[in-house]
């Protein structure tokens, strides 16, 4: 089962991760986190050595959509958002750097917004809200995160 989703603001009911990305924001103006955060537990992390950044990060995420995304659609999106080497540095005893300024803008953002639209239409995800009209994508924030929305907003109209 699925991490669920609350509002920051504490006063909006808990979500799935699909209601989450088709509201966008919550009722109450927050925005939405998970309810609970996964530890990793030492031999799975130990796992993650020397496998592909978009390997782990399928991993990663899957307890958080498991309900609305396969781990097989969800590897696939994640092998194609991070097509390109995420190099790790060990810089000290126990210490590593992971470069955050390897995707194709040179910037840290690429990592959750070249991820976040295909996970976001990731079937069954792909639809409209129907009730408003509008591309079920929202930045909730109203920051720079917008700008990455538009070249996913043109779904098949699904009800």
């Amino acid at each position: 089962m699925s991490i669920r989703f609350r509002s920051t603001n504490r006063r909006s009911p808990s979500v799935t991760f699909r209601q989450a990305v088709m509201e966008g924001q919550a009722p109450d103006w927050g925005l939405y986190v998970p309810e609970t955060i996964p530890v990793l537990s030492p031999g799975i992390v130990a796992s993650f050595r020397n496998r592909p950044y978009d390997q782990v990060a399928a991993e990663v995420m899957l307890p958080f959509v498991a309900d609305d995304i396969s781990p097989e659609d969800l590897a696939a999106v994640c092998a194609d958002a991070y097509s390109f080497e995420v190099p790790i540095e060990q810089v000290g005893d126990g210490f590593y750097l992971l470069y955050l300024d390897r995707g194709p803008t040179a910037s840290f953002k690429d990592f959750a917004a070249r991820a976040s639209s295909p996970v976001a239409t990731a079937s069954p995800l792909r639809c409209w809200l129907p009730h408003r009209g509008t591309p079920a994508a929202r930045s909730p924030t109203r920051s720079t995160g917008w700008r990455v929305f538009p070249s996913w907003c043109c779904f098949q109209l699904r009800r």
